[in-house]
């Protein structure tokens, strides 16, 4: 388990609220929005590895839209739940032959892969948006 060895910030009645900055023992650091002692709402977060979030967090939790980029540049942009893609997002291999965009579940895909350059990307999207208007039709 991590704690916050260092805060700066804005308190409210004791507690962690507003905006601020905190660094956790384990390497970790946090700037963004707290809400009651609580990391809450639009925030970045940087582990010790270099792994970066950025998006929303609910009640410490890392859940909602946000954006995934691992060190080597690899990313992941769409909506997370507890710290795993869950939902509709796309993540794209650090040099751009592969990528993946539609539904994750429990962070794993839950669809086919496209692979190949920006050509296939586009048309994997444009294959999404068509299925989907099918699918409401």
């Amino acid at each position: 388990m991590n704690f916050i060895y260092r805060y700066e910030g804005e308190y409210n009645r004791g507690q962690y609220e507003g905006f601020g900055e905190c660094w956790f023992d384990g390497g970790g650091h946090y700037k963004g929005m707290f809400s009651q002692g609580m990391m809450h709402g639009e925030g970045v977060f940087t582990w010790k590895n270099g792994l970066i979030y950025e998006g929303e967090l609910l009640h410490n939790a890392i859940t909602g839209k946000g954006m995934y980029t691992w060190p080597d540049g690899s990313t992941y942009d769409g909506e997370v739940q507890n710290g795993l893609r869950h939902g509709f997002g796309t993540f794209n291999d650090k040099e751009g032959k592969k990528s993946y965009t539609g539904e994750w579940t429990h962070g794993r895909r839950n669809g086919k892969v496209s692979s190949g350059g920006d050509s296939n990307k586009l048309r994997s999207k444009a294959c999404l948006r068509t299925e989907l208007a099918i699918t409401l039709s």
